[in-house]
């Protein structure tokens, strides 16, 4: 993981309950695998508004694996609000635990199988 501008390393931005996970340039790729993995945090994914994948998100869904968030990011706040939530935190422990399970497989190795097409 990157840092910020402000200078956060990605070890750091892991200590947070809410990862947000937004597509640049490119696909985010490796940062929505490692968000994912760390059961602690709950995922806020921003809709790609490029159709930006890698060949596992296809396993992904909402709600159950990560939050939502508009491409537009204009729920963002409401999202974040609702995961902070204490009377949600049964239902955030869910999606993260759901999310880190999610992507336990996506190894180094499964990529090569599935750009083999194997």
């Amino acid at each position: 993981l990157a840092s910020d501008a402000a200078g956060v390393s990605g070890a750091e931005m892991l200590r947070y309950a809410v990862q947000v996970d937004i597509d640049g340039f490119g696909v985010s790729g490796r940062a929505t695998q490692v968000k994912l993995a760390h059961a602690g945090s709950v995922m806020l994914r921003v809709t790609s508004e490029h159709d930006l994948v890698e060949w596992w998100h296809g396993q992904l869904r909402a709600w159950r694996d990560f939050v939502p968030v508009a491409a537009d990011g204009g729920d963002l706040l409401d999202r974040i609000r609702w995961a902070l939530d204490a009377a949600n935190a049964d239902e955030v422990a869910r999606i993260a635990a759901a999310g880190a399970a999610a992507v336990a497989n996506v190894t180094m190795e499964a990529s090569v199988v599935h750009a083999a097409g194997a």
